[in-house]
């Protein structure tokens, strides 16, 4: 079975809506620089949620660097593994979870 594609690149785009919850998953709204909508991305079913939930809760907003699949983890089906990091950090947060949903130009 193939990965999905993610289909966009998230390089120099910022976030301004970092949404946890209500089950294991985390929602992100991002935007092009000149505010355009760039994409609305939705993690489920995030089985290191406290590590992410700790992260990402104290977020407004923050300019994103990449989104991808993990270099260093391989992904599989049911068990997909993100590397997603902002401008000024100093390593990315690892996101593991068995969903995906990505849709382009979208607003909140």
């Amino acid at each position: 079975m193939d990965l999905p594609e993610l289909g966009l690149d998230f390089g120099g785009t910022w976030c301004d809506r970092f949404q946890i919850g209500p089950r294991r998953e985390l929602k992100l709204t991002i935007w092009e620089f000149d505010g355009r909508p760039h994409s609305n991305v939705r993690f489920g079913g995030i089985h290191n949620f406290d590590e992410v939930k700790a992260v990402f809760a104290p977020l407004t907003h923050e300019i994103l660097h990449h989104l991808r699949y993990s270099r260093s983890e391989p992904s599989k089906p049911d068990r997909l593994v993100f590397d997603i990091e902002f401008d000024r950090w100093d390593e990315p947060v690892v996101i593991r979870c068995s969903k995906l949903q990505i849709a382009a130009g979208t607003l909140r």
